[in-house]
């Protein structure tokens, strides 16, 4: 299932939700959502509010890794990944 963004550049959902929040006027769930996620039920559903930071983070599209071809793995990159398996190798009884 996609949510498609809202206005805002937020899922539709999450700026309904956070709408609905500021329609009940009590500022504690807004200032606790800020804190940590928060878990809201409404006849018996269960929605979860959460700082934007974790939000932002949890659908980010960017993707930590990396991959290089050989002859352009940065230096630094290949020198710990060489000790490693320097260190790994000579763990391994060589066999007779």
């Amino acid at each position: 299932m996609s949510i498609a963004p809202g206005a805002s550049g937020l899922p539709s959902l999450l700026e309904a939700l956070i709408a609905g929040l500021n329609r009940l006027g009590d500022p504690r769930y807004h200032d606790e959502a800020q804190k940590q996620p928060i878990t809201l039920t409404k006849h018996g559903r269960p929605s979860v509010v959460v700082p934007i930071e974790l939000f932002e983070r949890m659908t980010g599209m960017e993707d930590p890794r990396s991959v290089y071809k050989t002859s352009k793995t940065p230096p630094e990159l290949a020198n710990m990944i060489l000790a490693e398996l320097d260190r790994q190798t000579a763990e391994v009884e060589p066999q007779q």
